[in-house]
């Protein structure tokens, strides 16, 4: 039930923002929830933030030296 708080967090942070995850997002009890999925996604959108699935993707992305 991290996802929302954290995206909306970092949806007031300055940017480039790059969230590194597998891209499952669920709700209580670590249950998929197509609610919570789809306020996720809203959260990305809204905010220009990049879903990247490794902190190697995250770094090329970012134009960074490997890490």
């Amino acid at each position: 039930m991290v996802d929302v708080p954290a995206l909306e967090w970092l949806a007031r942070q300055p940017g480039p923002r790059f969230w590194v995850s597998d891209g499952k997002v669920t709700g209580i009890d670590d249950q998929p929830s197509d609610a919570v999925s789809e306020r996720a996604d809203e959260i990305c959108r809204q905010a220009h933030i990049v879903r990247v699935e490794t902190l190697e993707r995250a770094a090329r992305a970012i134009g960074s030296p490997g890490v």
